[in-house]
């Protein structure tokens, strides 16, 4: 198995017995779900929306003011000077882009890895509309983003699915879901704006860490109006503090204070101060998920040895099973002495299905943090660190998530071309997907390059949503978890052309 950047390319990834696809591993007033994509001339834009000259000028200056910087790269330059020359929605879309960037509201990573033809993101540009139009009528954007009803009747008239609102006499606040419902939230509006402020919710960009995997499915997540709910749902106030519950399990952890630990110093996720928690939450929970594994396995087969050393008479393998019982209990004792002690150096060593690997001689196999930091070239902080960072499938996302129904296919399935192409099948799910492992050297990335107009790099993962454009043919909304705020528009051809799978939850 190899890897890069968050997803492993493995050279068979169908499970013999079930001929199921495994999961993969390792490393917008735009387009809602299926609405039709159209385009105005630049002239005939600023007609109808009013941005001016000079604010497209301004837009320029920014650019300069943040190229100088040192903020953004020659590409990333060219394509934003492209987008404003345009002067059409997109360039009215960057321009606010580039204003609340310039008043610190959005991280400046959102500037780049935008394609020159592609568009902002339905959420972001959603927000930023949001942000604008509140500020017009000199209205707090806050409270324009979670306004106040006197009861969920005139919340839900007001609201569009997946969008949030408070009501009179009510501490926690509610979102519309996807069955036009109005369902509550365990948070209030001060923790809702502490952990996804507008527009910043969207902004996300993948660091260093090789879990394009994780960012990319958590971004198909949120951005979808419908599957929000679910999402959100994960998190609960308790007083100043925010619990992050992975629904598979139901493992917990508790951010104190709703931050991010002081003495951490690893890479995490540039965005909201809520996706790096439950990114950081992720790898406390992949941590904890491979000591229990380990250690039930481990228990399970000295147990196992115990039995056969119960019924056997021969000397030579009652010696045999006495000392795998002994090495095996110096490995448990080991792992369950680094549980108890919370220490941050031992790793269990999982296969590509995350079961223990195990050794014949002494059964599970561990390492130490600082063993793998140096085999992998990495510096990982924590376990956690290692496990979300060493990459993972996304299908496994969805699963921890509490999705009940996901799968994983090969590009060149029908069945996946069919619910991708059918807006009534594409509907009822999110969808995030693997490249190939193609493409020319890059060396500012372990990821290789397939087009960079595009944002297309191989053995790497995207968010994917279809759409149906003006012409009534089926496109996709592709995003970069390196920028998640911004997508390429791909054909069915292109998605062919750089995707090797596709992993599906159903919303629900």
């Amino acid at each position: 198995m190899n890897t890069i950047s968050g997803i492993s390319v493995k050279t068979d990834i169908y499970d013999k017995q079930t001929q199921k696809e495994k999961k993969l591993c390792q490393p917008e007033q735009n387009l809602q779900q299926n609405e039709e994509v159209t385009s105005l001339s630049g002239e005939n834009w600023r007609a109808i929306s009013g941005i001016t000259e000079n604010q497209l000028k301004k837009a320029n200056r920014l650019v300069n003011k943040f190229a100088l910087m040192g903020r953004l790269g020659i590409h990333d330059i060219a394509n934003l000077k492209k987008i404003i020359k345009s002067g059409d929605e997109q360039a009215e879309n960057v321009s606010k882009l580039l204003t609340l960037v310039n008043e610190k509201k959005v991280n400046p990573k959102t500037l780049k890895f935008i394609c020159k033809d592609g568009i902002m993101s339905d959420g972001m540009e959603k927000d930023i509309n949001m942000i604008f139009d509140a500020k017009n009528k000199g209205i707090d954007p806050n409270d324009a983003y979670i306004p106040h009803f006197n009861n969920t009747d005139e919340g839900l008239k007001s609201a569009q699915v997946g969008d949030l609102f408070e009501v009179e006499g009510q501490n926690r606040i509610y979102i519309k879901n996807k069955d036009g419902q109005p369902e509550q939230l365990k948070m209030d509006k001060q923790m809702m704006l502490k952990l996804f402020p507008p527009a910043e919710r969207f902004a996300n960009a993948q660091t260093y860490s090789a879990d394009c995997y994780f960012v990319s499915t958590v971004n198909s997540m949120m951005d979808s109006p419908e599957a929000r709910a679910h999402f959100l749902q994960c998190f609960e106030q308790d007083g100043n503090d925010i619990k992050i519950t992975f629904p598979s399990n139901n493992f917990t952890y508790t951010a104190e204070n709703a931050v991010m630990p002081k003495a951490y110093k690893g890479n995490f996720v540039t965005g909201s101060t809520g996706i790096k928690l439950v990114e950081y939450a992720y790898g406390k929970y992949l941590e904890d998920f491979a000591t229990n594994k380990a250690i039930t396995a481990q228990t399970n087969a000295i147990k196992k040895f115990e039995k056969q050393l119960e019924k056997t008479t021969s000397t030579q393998k009652q010696k045999s099973l006495n000392e795998q019982i002994k090495n095996y209990t110096i490995e448990l004792d080991k792992l369950t002495e680094a549980v108890k002690s919370g220490s941050k150096d031992v790793i269990v060593e999982l296969d590509h299905n995350r079961e223990p690997v195990m050794h014949s001689g002494s059964g599970i196999s561990l390492r130490s943090l600082n063993q793998m930091n140096m085999y992998r070239h990495t510096s990982y902080q924590t376990p956690g660190d290692y496990y979300r960072g060493d990459g993972g499938y996304m299908e496994d996302v969805f699963n921890d998530f509490g999705y009940k129904e996901t799968e994983a296919y090969f590009m060149d399935d029908p069945d996946i071309q069919e619910i991708l192409t059918n807006p009534e099948l594409s509907k009822d799910y999110i969808f995030s997907g693997g490249t190939k492992r193609e493409g020319r050297q890059n060396l500012f990335h372990a990821e290789l390059v397939m087009d960079r107009s595009l944002s297309m790099y191989g053995a790497h993962a995207y968010r994917i949503a279809p759409s149906v454009n003006k012409d009534g043919e089926t496109v996709f909304k592709v995003s970069n978890p390196w920028n998640s705020s911004h997508n390429a528009i791909l054909t069915m051809a292109q998605l062919k052309e750089f995707f090797s799978e596709i992993h599906t939850a159903k919303i629900q």
